[in-house]
């Protein structure tokens, strides 16, 4: 992973955001969806290192049925890789969405980040890959790095 991130390589577990998964199944953004297919075999080296939150399956599954309209059966072929791929799907508790409301609010972050970011701190997950890291830049217990640039 030491490629896909920073010069110094995570050895934590990190979440995978709901935009990397958009870019691995839609290949209509040739650059990110082939920085994907990298992101995706290292997943599938090294399945003990990366979790995906359950909120980023739903979240995958609304945007490519209603914003990018792709046929039903391809969505739910995608999720069955996504669930075959993952040895950890994270889900979120009704804690985990109390927490995030005081987050959104102090720190004027999108709520879902929010969401996103407490569930991984709960199960004490430090690293997010996605593409929006400045969702994440106020929150000091998740470091979030974009491993699409």
């Amino acid at each position: 992973m030491n490629d896909l991130t920073e010069t110094k390589p995570i050895r934590d577990i990190a979440l995978v955001d709901t935009n990397i998964l958009i870019y691995w199944f839609d290949a209509s953004d040739d650059k990110r969806n082939q920085k994907s297919l990298v992101i995706f075999d290292e997943v599938r080296q090294n399945p003990g290192r990366f979790a995906i939150g359950l909120q980023s399956i739903r979240e995958f599954c609304n945007i490519m049925l209603n914003k990018k309209k792709y046929p039903k059966d391809e969505i739910e072929l995608a999720v069955q890789s996504i669930r075959g791929l993952f040895s950890q799907i994270l889900f979120d508790s009704a804690e985990d969405a109390q927490n995030a409301v005081g987050l959104s609010h102090d720190n004027k972050a999108p709520y879902w980040g929010c969401l996103l970011a407490t569930t991984a701190h709960r199960h004490k997950i430090k690293y997010i890959l996605t593409e929006n890291t400045r969702d994440f830049s106020n929150l000091l217990f998740v470091k979030a790095i974009n491993p699409l640039k």
